[in-house]
């Protein structure tokens, strides 16, 4: 097994806007991370590195260690509010707008 292809770091100024809907918190925050991953992996595709592979660090459980993307962001804007959003408990839930930078993706072997 091989190291991740190329371990080193993108640095980008990707900027984004992101808007995002859960029943709670944490889902909002779930959901932006979720979407940043996509914007990392973007990245990573228009540089040529994708970010796959198993390679031979790290400490995964299952002794299949894989390559697994991070991205490092700056929000500029993080406002989450309360909002009518059906299917959540008593319809109420919370939207999230969110503003910032990616500043830099990688991989690396967990």
């Amino acid at each position: 097994m091989a190291d991740c292809p190329d371990m080193t770091e993108i640095p980008t100024n990707k900027k984004f806007t992101i808007i995002v809907k859960g029943c709670t918190d944490e889902e909002v925050m779930s959901k932006l991370e979720s979407k940043l991953l996509d914007i990392a992996e973007e990245v990573r595709r228009e540089k040529g590195s994708p970010c796959e592979g198993e390679c031979n660090e790290g400490d995964a459980g299952d002794g299949h260690p894989s390559c697994t993307l991070w991205v490092d962001y700056n929000l500029t804007m993080n406002h989450i509010r309360a909002a009518r959003i059906p299917g959540c408990p008593n319809d109420v839930g919370r939207i999230g707008f969110f503003m910032g930078v990616v500043t830099n993706a990688g991989c690396n072997c967990v």
